[in-house]
């Protein structure tokens, strides 16, 4: 199949497996037990996503010139956990909304239909239509052939050894990176907390302005940020008494200061990359941005602009 081919088909069938459990009803132990086996099946697969991450890290260094495992490895394991908060947490907060009967005196109690409704859609067919999503996006990853990955690695070696252009297996140009000198690594690693072409060209134009604009917007975005933290503070306290509360009709409200702790979590990872992006708009006042460095700086994020429009059919 090749590896691209056998990492598509392990996505589809961890996708669709999820519909093993459609058939299951009410008291079908061992038929379930079977539907989990297919169920589970595809987690023999995983690892051809790991094999592919290290086919992006190559590809990576093709159009910088730098490697980035520890980044790419750190965000594939962190990214699942963050989605796993809201995916754990909002579901059983819904459980009481839709008339789910706790334990009395410890012993379960037989649920009614909307409520085994509800579990089987978050359990089948959500996870189900987000894989496919998923399933689809991939559908556009470039680097089909080993041939490609080998022009990928050659491509490389040219870049560091020859200092020459080498062809992209993506678009099928003629590329090279841009290579920056150490006395431009500074003004390089302030200006990337900004990205964005437009941003480069008003500092070439005028830095001054451009970093005055620039910390201003930056306050902005940290003030909205924090605005949007503390209402949703205000309102995970107000709630909260939904959570511990034996009343019915408050225990159907359980979703709601579920869903701004939630909101309030992403308020904080707001604050914190745009305090970040102040961070770096202040050193932007007390550096004279290199102007030879602006300017490779636009040539690079022009020639990485154009390279991302390659045959995604």
């Amino acid at each position: 199949l090749g590896k691209r081919n056998a990492w598509l088909a392990w996505s589809f069938t961890n996708g669709l497996t999820f519909l093993c459990y459609a058939p299951v009803g009410k008291g079908a132990i061992t038929l379930c037990i079977i539907m989990s086996f297919f169920n589970g099946a595809p987690l023999g697969g995983k690892f051809l996503a790991d094999t592919v991450m290290a086919d992006v890290i190559d590809y990576d260094e093709f159009l910088t010139k730098e490697r980035a495992e520890a980044t790419y490895t750190m965000f594939k394991g962190f990214m699942p956990k963050i989605a796993a908060i809201p995916a754990s947490a909002i579901p059983i907060a819904l459980l009481s909304t839709f008339g789910h009967k706790p334990p009395i005196d410890g012993i379960l109690q037989e649920q009614d239909p909307p409520i085994r409704n509800f579990i089987r859609i978050t359990i089948i067919y959500i996870p189900f239509a987000m894989v496919m999503g998923a399933f689809i996006l991939k559908l556009k990853y470039p680097l089909r052939t080993s041939a490609q990955l080998e022009m990928v690695r050659n491509g490389i070696a040219v870049h560091d050894v020859q200092k020459k252009e080498a062809l992209d297996p993506c678009t099928d140009t003629m590329y090279l990176p841009v290579d920056f000198l150490e006395e431009e690594m500074e003004t390089v690693e302030i200006m990337n907390h900004f990205r964005g072409l437009e941003v480069i060209q008003a500092f070439i134009n005028d830095p001054k302005k451009a970093s005055v604009d620039l910390l201003k917007t930056a306050k902005v975005q940290l003030l909205l940020a924090s605005i949007w933290f503390f209402v949703f503070l205000v309102a995970s306290a107000t709630t909260f008494e939904f959570l511990v509360s034996t009343d019915p009709k408050k225990q159907v409200l359980q979703f709601v200061p579920v869903l701004c702790i939630v909101f309030m979590a992403v308020g904080i990872t707001a604050m914190c990359g745009t305090y970040l992006r102040l961070r770096g708009a202040r050193m932007i006042l007390t550096h004279k941005p290199n102007q030879h460095a602006l300017k490779k700086i636009l040539k690079q994020r022009t020639d990485l602009a154009k390279l991302r429009k390659f045959d995604d059919s």
